[in-house]
């Protein structure tokens, strides 16, 4: 027959809203797992605090529940802290532990979910998709773009509106690509349709405001910068940045008009500019191979059309400037000598 029997709560499992208790009078008797009894929150089953078992027969103590915590405040009527399926795996909970403010929701034993009032305020394990519509932060979607992020308010320190970490990733394979930032998005057109811009990266950034005694030190629409951290091994290219060859569709009837890889235009479209460089490099000082600042045309690396190098300063006479010349091109320093010093066998550039 059913037996009540006074006892301690030693400790809780929230997964399964079950208690490990001792039997009062007892110091050898455990009963591990005994079931809570749902009416009971799960922030009042804690340890140390006194409980009433229920066994429901007395031959067998898996068979029980726990019925009462004592000491226990009082639940508001109809309050409902948490809502489970039939094994207690999968759940959605209020509260753990008393005055905790949070929400916890957990599938198949794995927390999911977490709301709480301490930043991070939501905390999402796993994989996370949004089937469709849009996403803001720090603004409302408004169907324009399919994330959004603005933000606000005085800024006192750095503000990245979009930031990508890898802290702790190992590439640990070979051929393994890590990218900051990587999309390939594409789009059909409609036939007939005119006008239309497709851009892999469109991006400007704006100041505002400011008055007399401001200074902004650099506004830039690109900055990238590369970075090694106590790596050792060899890197086979360090590029900047590079302009991937187009790939046109084959067989098309129409192909573009102009391919350009990098476009620089006016930079000097106002008298309210004082300086103005379409192209700047700086000079190459310490690396130990070939110092070219440009190599463009031809065979480059060896017979380019166009080569200026960099390093120390040109001899005496020459320049910096190397040019091919001739069907079979072959490369010439561009050098000057008086007229009065010209010899057989000098070449003479002629300007047609």
């Amino acid at each position: 027959m059913p037996v009540l029997k006074k006892a301690t709560i030693k400790s809780y499992d929230a997964s399964g809203h079950k208690a490990a208790v001792q039997i009062s009078g007892s110091l050898a008797v455990w009963l591990e797992s005994v079931p809570v009894a749902t009416d009971i929150p799960a922030a009042e089953v804690q340890a140390g605090r006194e409980c009433t078992v229920l066994f429901f027969t007395d031959d067998n103590p898996d068979d029980a529940v726990v019925v009462t915590v004592h000491g226990a405040v009082p639940a508001a009527a109809g309050a409902v802290t948490s809502i489970q399926d039939a094994d207690g795996n999968t759940y959605v909970r209020t509260e753990q532990v008393a005055n905790e403010d949070k929400v916890r929701i957990a599938l198949a034993a794995t927390e999911r979910g977490l709301f709480q009032t301490a930043s991070p305020h939501v905390t999402l394990t796993g994989d996370v998709r949004i089937a469709s519509g849009q996403l803001g932060v720090g603004v409302n979607p408004d169907g324009t773009a399919t994330f959004v992020a603005q933000g606000s308010g005085a800024l006192t320190a750095n503000l990245s509106l979009i930031q990508a970490k890898a802290s702790g990733i190992n590439l640990a394979a070979d051929n393994v690509n890590l990218f900051g930032v990587q999309g390939a998005p594409q789009a059909s057109v409609t036939l007939g349709k005119i006008g239309l811009v497709i851009s892999a990266l469109d991006f400007s950034i704006a100041a505002a405001g400011g008055g007399a005694g401001t200074v902004i030190t650099l506004l830039a629409g690109v900055v990238a910068g590369l970075l090694t951290i106590g790596f050792t091994g060899t890197i086979t290219e360090l590029v900047g940045v590079r302009a991937k060859n187009p790939v046109l569709a084959t067989g098309a009837a129409s192909q573009a008009t102009t391919a350009i890889g990098v476009d620089v235009q006016d930079y000097g479209p106002t008298a309210k500019i004082v300086d103005a460089y379409g192209l700047r490099i700086a000079n190459m000082t310490l690396n130990t191979g070939v110092r070219r600042l440009i190599e463009a045309g031809g065979a480059l690396g060896t017979t380019p059309y166009l080569r200026l190098e960099g390093g120390t300063a040109p001899a005496a006479n020459q320049t910096k400037l190397l040019l091919a010349e001739g069907v079979t091109p072959t490369l010439r320093r561009v050098q000057w000598k008086p007229g009065n010093t010209l010899v057989a066998g000098d070449n003479v550039m002629v300007l047609v």
